[in-house]
């Protein structure tokens, strides 16, 4: 079993060049491995006899399927947002620690690629119900924007009420003055 945090000690620790990989575990039957692609995002590889089913790329995660000169084929899940790296790990743990116990004959590229798409679809319902960065900042903003509002409105009231006050004083003054 490995980690989220163990997957992200992996990817922070400078061990792995750009276009490296290491080998999660030895004592896991399948051939799983973290490391960096060529353009030094963060990637899960997979790598066994039988051809991946034809999965799509995802908002934050790149797929790259080859054919190795083996006659293996790769399958690498690549990180395409730095900003989702805790939830990448989480995801790299989770396809890592479910295929444990599965044995090469039990069709494990294709559990990996079932196990992807699950996840594409969480995601998806979950960021439907999300708010980006972006919006997040701009509602700080806005709130912001309100107490400072606020806090000006309640300024002006209490100076409308000082005024009001002021006012039913000296007419209850004038009255008594005049209606003695």
């Amino acid at each position: 079993m490995i980690s989220d945090v163990e997957v992200k000690n992996i990817f922070d620790s400078n061990e792995i060049p750009e276009n490296a990989y290491k080998r999660i575990s030895s004592n896991h039957l399948l051939d799983f491995y973290l490391g960096f692609n060529n353009i030094n995002d963060p990637s899960l590889l997979f790598i066994h006899s039988d051809k991946p089913m034809n999965i799509l790329n995802s908002k934050v995660i790149s797929i790259n399927i080859g054919k190795r000169t083996d006659d293996n084929y790769a399958l690498t899940f690549s990180l395409k947002d730095i900003n989702y790296l805790d939830l990448f790990c989480l995801f790299c743990s989770d396809i890592i620690n479910s295929t444990i116990g599965l044995k090469y004959e039990d069709n494990p590229m294709d559990f990996v690629c079932q196990r992807y798409i699950l996840w594409q679809q969480m995601l998806q319902k979950v960021n439907n119900h999300c708010l980006t960065e972006k919006e997040i900042k701009g509602l700080i903003g806005e709130l912001f924007f309100l107490k400072q509002f606020q806090m000006g409105l309640l300024i002006l009231l209490t100076i409308f009420l000082e005024i009001l006050e002021y006012n039913v004083y000296y007419l209850q003054v004038y009255y008594l003055k005049h209606n003695g």
